[in-house]
């Protein structure tokens, strides 16, 4: 049922002629699966009433390869800055900068992390 997402998630890449993403198999699943915990959490918010995990149409989805591991993050986009106003790091009013490292052969999640 996540299938969709998955395809959502990549379609982008190639839509705009960007360099060409090749993912395993096993890395696809790790997608899905980050992606799946990342959005059942959604509605969460912090101390201040802003949300922890947004809306991933507010989201770019960044992979890294660590050996038998995969780190899925999801970093929110910077909303428009005011004049002389600097970015605010790894959380904005979308929402929180989100790390899962995945176990491939397990298909497990081994670490959450999180930018604020």
């Amino acid at each position: 049922m996540m299938r969709p997402i998955l395809a959502l998630l990549l379609l982008p890449l190639a839509s705009y002629g960007a360099d060409t993403v090749h993912l395993t198999g096993r890395e696809a699943e790790a997608v899905q699966l980050a992606t799946q915990v990342f959005q059942s959490k959604q509605g969460s918010k912090d101390q201040e009433g802003h949300p922890v995990y947004g809306n991933l149409k507010h989201y770019t989805v960044q992979i890294e390869r660590h050996g038998p591991k995969l780190e899925v993050i999801f970093v929110p986009e910077e909303p428009p800055l005011k004049p002389n106003e600097a970015g605010t790091g790894g959380s904005t009013i979308y929402g929180w900068e989100v790390h899962y490292i995945i176990a491939l052969d397990r298909m497990k999640i081994l670490e959450e992390h999180y930018a604020r």
